[in-house]
Parts: C-alpha cells; structure tokens; sequence
C-alpha cells in the first residue's frame, strides 16, 4: 500500500475509536461506520488493486460527516432520564413469533411460486415489472429474515421451535438457486444478522461487544460462505443457457459444476468481492476532475418517486467503470449516490443528516428502550454490509422497513397491554 493512503485510514480509525469512547459501544453508527470502511480501504490489497488516496480521503471525510451527524442526533434522542441502567424496565417480547415467521415463510413461497411458474418475469428485473400488490409479498423476503433476526435475539421461542427462525430462508433462497442471483439469499442473510444485533442492543442496554472470539469466528465464516455462495452462483450462472423448466436447469448445474470452473471464477469474482473501493476510486476521480450533473435525489428516493409516477427509476447501467480492463461495474460503494444527486459538497449535507437519523435511533434503542427504532439500525448494519446503498432506492426495501417496524411497534404495545392487566 502507498504512504499516502495510510493517513486516511487511520484517521477513520480514530474517529472510531472516539466515537466509541462517546458511546461505550462500537455498535453505535458513528463508531462502526469509520472503522467499517477503514477496513474495507484495505480489502483491494488483497485482490491487489490500486487505490487513489484522493478517495480515500474522500471516504474518510464523508464519514467523519457522518460521524459528527451521529453526535448530535445522540444529543437530540437523548432522553431527559436515561433508562439505561433501570434494569427493571420493561423489556419487550415479540409478538406471536412463531405465527409470524410461518406466515412469512408461506407468503414468500407464494411469491416464489408467481415468479416461477406464473409470470417469467427474471427475479433481477422483478421489483420493476411485477405487479403492484407482489411487492407487498417480495418486501417478505427480507422482512421475514429481519424479524427472525429479532425473534432469535429474543430467546423467546422454546428449544423445540428454533428451527423456525430459519424458515424465512428458504424462498429467498429457492430464487437464489433457480436464477443464480447472490443477492436473493445473502441479503436476507445480512437482515438476520443486523436483526439479531440491533435487538440485542435493545436488551443489554448497548452493551454488546463487538470483538469477541464467537463475533470473529462468526465474521470468518461469513466471509466465507459469502465466497463460496458468490462463486458458485457465478459458476453455475453459465450453465443457465436457455432452459426455461427447473428440471433443465437443475440437470445443466450438476453438469457444469465442478472445481476448475469453480476456481476459474475466482479471477473475477474477487475484484468484485474486495475491490468496491477500488471502483469507487476510478468513479471519483472522474468526478472529481468532471463533476456529474446533479439529479436532485432522483438514485437517492428513486422508490417513492416511481411509485408516485413523480420520475422513472434510473439506472446505473449507463455509467460503467473497469479495473484493469478486466471487471466492469456500475456499483461504487454508497459514495457514489450522494454524489451523482447533490454534488461534491453537498453529499457531505447527506452524511451528516444520515448519522443524525442513526444516531438519534440508537439512543432510542439504548437509553430510551423504544425497540421499534431497531430498524434504522438495521438499515446501518445491512447497508454498511453491501458498501453502501440507499433506504429509499427500492420500494420493496422501504416496504420491508415499515413491516418490521410496525411489527416491533406492535409487539410494544402488546408488551404493555400484557403488563397491564397483571398489575390490575
């Protein structure tokens, strides 16, 4: 790596590190969010790629931004007493959990069975042409793994009903298979994991270590069921030719598989996997020297404006970037979109009212025990997890937010209700 890219990193590494003094968590938004991206400017080594210090500033003051944001959303959430340490609170219980994750599942199932056999529509395109009252049912996809998540924090279900919190996997990951696509099941996988640690914050009042030996191994095995996932899917995708039954389809994966082509697919896959800065890095410097057009929060909201009929979704397809004239992408980090939509120097705006949000949900979450606030720290974890993104792109996405927060929302007040009647 060059000297002149060390300076930014450990400048994001020590506003972490402050952050967490702040908060005494590195959970809190605006001490993962530096350290996150400290680490993810060192993954292109291991690909190696060139990176362009100008970008790694970049990404160190937009999340110093961010940062300062998260303070001051702490400040403004925090409660006039903070319940922190009033450990005979109330906690609350998920509502009927079991029920609710065997409804999630059957309703997925019922998507996938659209998606299969009824409309031919291509999952990738889905959330485009599908109609409206299907993305009630894809939004459970990803609600169903949210929740599950929250569930299995809880600990509220009995040994013999465990099994449940995985059920909300199988349809994402039936479409991952039958259409090879990575997203399909490691974003849900993302939304049960962020589920689990947001809610768990909410029950140890703030109180969860990050670097602990269970939380590390669980990392490294992430990672690599990331890679394998990511890479068979990438293999078997060049078997799908032009079979159109699933029998077909199956039948061509078990012929095209094998571990030269799995090797083989390594070669581009791991500038796909580790090399999200390094696009970013090309795009900025682009952008740098030719700042692109404002589009006024078009990629930013662009699932509320086309479900408003307000503006067609844009596509990031017409805007490509190569590495070393090998790997094409349109994909460039969560950097890229405050940019394209409010400038240079206005993402920087973006940054800082994003940490706000995040950093008045936390303290919610922790000194204001509100459990429904989980879900804008959800959104954090998974976006940092997929490099960036944007809570409104997607109205799938949103729908799948406002599920799980009425959910959580509900199962609040079903808490009270319960406590209610015993104190009568």
């Amino acid at each position: 790596m060059p000297v002149e890219n060390i300076p930014p990193i450990i400048l994001m590494i020590g506003i972490s590190y402050f952050a967490f003094s702040f908060a005494k968590s590195w959970f809190f938004p605006g001490a993962i969010y530096p350290l996150f991206w400290a680490v993810s400017c060192l993954l292109p080594m291991i690909v190696p790629l060139e990176v362009w210090s100008g970008a790694l500033w970049w990404i160190a003051c937009s999340s110093t931004t961010m940062c300062i944001g998260s303070f001051l959303g702490f400040q403004i959430g925090f409660p006039r007493k903070s319940l922190r340490d009033n450990r005979i609170g109330r906690v609350v219980v998920p509502w009927k959990p079991a029920t609710v994750l065997i409804f999630s599942f059957i309703i997925g199932m019922v998507y996938d069975v659209f998606i299969i056999k009824v409309s031919g529509v291509q999952v990738g395109v889905s959330d485009n042409h599908i109609p409206l009252f299907l993305k009630f049912f894809l939004a459970f996809l990803y609600c169903g793994p949210l929740v599950a998540g929250v569930i299995a924090a809880s600990g509220v279900l009995p040994v013999g009903q465990k099994w449940l919190t995985f059920l909300p996997f199988i349809p994402p990951g039936i479409l991952a298979v039958l259409y090879t696509g990575r997203t399909q099941i490691l974003q849900p996988i993302l939304y049960y994991v962020s589920g689990y640690f947001a809610f768990r914050l909410y029950l140890s009042y703030g109180r969860v270590a990050l670097f602990k030996f269970k939380n590390i191994v669980g990392v490294a095995i992430f990672l690599l069921v990331f890679i394998i996932i990511g890479m068979g899917l990438d293999m078997l995708r060049g078997a799908r030719s032009d079979h159109t039954s699933t029998e077909q389809k199956v039948q061509a994966y078990l012929n095209y598989a094998s571990v030269d082509e799995f090797m083989l697919r390594w070669e581009k896959f791991r500038y796909l996997a580790f090399g999200n800065v390094a696009f970013f890095s090309v795009f900025f410097k682009t952008a740098w020297d030719f700042p692109p057009p404002l589009q006024y929060g078009t990629f930013a909201f662009a699932g509320p404006l086309k479900l408003l009929g307000i503006k067609p979704r844009e596509s990031f397809e017409t805007t490509t970037v190569s590495l070393e004239s090998k790997v094409y992408s349109n994909v460039y980090t969560g950097f890229r979109v405050p940019i394209d939509d409010f400038g240079l120097a206005g993402s920087f705006f973006w940054w800082f009212l994003y940490g706000g949000v995040l950093g008045f949900a936390y303290v919610k979450v922790v000194h204001g025990r509100k459990p429904a606030y989980c879900v804008f720290l959800v959104s954090c974890y998974v976006d940092l997890a997929l490099f960036g993104g944007s809570f409104f792109r997607y109205n799938s996405i949103v729908l799948n937010y406002v599920l799980s927060l009425l959910y959580l929302s509900w199962s609040t007040k079903t808490t009270e209700a319960i406590q209610l009647e015993r104190r009568l």
